[in-house]
């Protein structure tokens, strides 16, 4: 009897280490587990972190393109705007111009457009160009006057060749003749030679800031 009364002792030992054991055993599995929910949690907020910043970069992004392209489109309006003021402004000088030929000054200009084109052209014949709709102003009078002008510069004119063709638009131009060489001073190629300093004028008086 005593010797299962050892036996039942060191089963009991046995079964209460067994339970230390177990106890120890769920435990530490119970630290682990908690442990992981932690790093699961830690990561967690991490991630969301991360996802929160990155929705962030992209949103400023997005908020940086949009306001990009805004003051795009705003520049891309607002220069239109002075381009088309611009045409408008050109086409109001054109007009101003053309009626000119209205003005009693009409004359003296055609003679200033005559001496800076022989001028530069240096040549010993020439031919004139006018616009037909200029026939009623440069009458006899005047084409005898210019004719006597280019006599004094030692430069033939002769009154056959001095003629009448549509869309000269004013002003004159002249032909060296039997060469293929002319000088345009009717008043829209003068125009056209000052355009880019008039369009810098009218800019910087249209948009000063």
């Amino acid at each position: 009897m005593e010797k299962y009364g050892d036996i039942n002792k060191l089963i009991s030992v046995i079964n209460e280490e067994t339970r230390d054991e177990n106890s120890k055993s769920f435990a530490l599995a119970e630290e682990y587990r908690k442990g992981k929910i932690k790093q699961a949690e830690r990561e967690s907020v991490i991630r969301k972190r991360r996802i929160i910043g990155e929705a962030e970069k992209k949103g400023n992004e997005i908020e940086r393109r949009v306001f990009s392209n805004l003051r795009l489109e705003i520049n891309r309006l607002r220069l239109n705007k002075r381009q088309e003021l611009v045409i408008q402004v050109f086409e109001k000088i054109k007009t101003d111009l053309q009626n000119i030929r209205k003005e009693k000054t009409y004359i003296a200009m055609i003679h200033s457009f005559l001496n800076e084109a022989v001028e530069i052209l240096q040549e010993k014949e020439i031919e004139l160009l006018f616009d037909q709709n200029d026939k009623k102003i440069i009458d006899d009078k005047v084409i005898n006057d210019l004719i006597k002008e280019c006599d004094k510069k030692k430069i033939k004119l002769d009154r056959v060749n001095i003629k009448f063709e549509p869309d000269v638009g004013g002003g004159l131009i002249v032909k060296v003749k039997d060469k293929n060489l002319i000088y345009n001073n009717s008043l829209n190629a003068r125009l056209d030679r000052l355009k880019n300093s008039i369009s810098y004028d009218i800019y910087s008086e249209l948009f000063k800031e």
